[in-house]
């Protein structure tokens, strides 16, 4: 297993080339190379495939920013893993085969110098794109306060994938008037807020919601509502189905009441009340959050 170290004193071409005494890719900070990232934005500018600096083939990440595929898997790694594969040639050879959808019983589809490009290249990414670092649920957090500054949450939005009415087959409207703020309980993220929008047919007065339907004020659960990611409880209130599902093996397995797990999910989120209030602590927002009622 070959190690990729920090050595700043290397040449460009040295650095993307394995070692023939130590078999060692040397990497550097981005700062000490100027022509590589030079030549790397300029690839990204003009959406040239590949591009040469001092004989080294610089478009890796070019031919990455061109798939869309792949760079949303490269941004998925570095989300669940961070940059440590590429302090290690063979976790940087898995990671570019399966960035670039390549065969995973082939180790040899990538060769040392390809995966040590692939490397400096995704080092001089993640300086360009330091949010890339950021964690899904510091993203999370961050979007969600954002759009609760700017009066609508939509850290979740809940509304019907149904295009067309269930009677006369004509498209649906969508009413901008009917959006509702809910407050969400999520299995991983605590209770944030969200928003619920409501689609119209005007000819048969069907209101198309969430997981399910009203006509003549009769309301309608669809079929399928228990395989949605979440399940509104009421108006303004709405569960992750996966928060459901671990309540109800806790109760069958464990026999632990709802009150009990309530009381877990609210010491698990640092969501403490005292004096009749609510204080929230480390949760997705700043504001007090709605404890889960026993």
């Amino acid at each position: 297993m070959h190690l990729l170290t920090f050595n700043p004193v290397f040449t460009f071409e040295q650095l993307t080339r394995p070692s023939t005494s130590s078999g060692i890719c040397r990497l550097v900070p981005i700062q000490t190379l100027p022509r590589a990232l030079s030549s790397t934005t300029f690839a990204l500018a003009t959406k040239q495939s590949v591009v040469k600096s001092s004989g080294v083939h610089l478009g890796v990440m070019a031919s990455l920013f061109k798939n869309n595929a792949g760079f949303s898997r490269l941004s998925f790694v570095i989300h669940i893993i961070g940059n440590v594969f590429l302090g290690l040639l063979d976790f940087t050879s898995i990671v570019k085969r399966f960035v670039f959808g390549q065969d995973a019983g082939n180790p040899d589809s990538t060769n040392s110098e390809e995966c040590c490009t692939f490397a400096a290249e995704t080092m001089s990414l993640l300086q360009l794109c330091p949010s890339l670092r950021e964690t899904t649920n510091e993203q999370f957090r961050e979007f969600h306060d954002f759009t609760v500054s700017c009066g609508q949450p939509l850290a979740t939005v809940l509304i019907t994938n149904r295009q067309t009415c269930r009677k006369c087959k004509k498209d649906l409207t969508v009413l901008e008037n009917k959006v509702h703020v809910v407050v969400v309980y999520h299995s991983e993220r605590g209770t944030y807020l969200g928003s619920r929008v409501t689609k119209h047919c005007k000819k048969c007065k069907i209101y198309e919601h969430y997981g399910f339907w009203t006509e003549q004020g009769k309301k309608h659960l669809d079929s399928t509502c228990l395989e949605n990611t979440y399940l509104l409880s009421s108006e303004d209130t709405a569960f992750h189905t996966s928060l459901i599902r671990q309540c109800s093996n806790l109760l069958v397995v464990g026999a632990v009441s709802f009150s009990t797990f309530a009381t877990s999910y609210n010491r698990r989120f640092g969501y403490v009340k005292q004096s009749g209030t609510t204080e929230l602590n480390d949760s997705v927002h700043s504001k007090p959050a709605k404890r889960m009622k026993r």
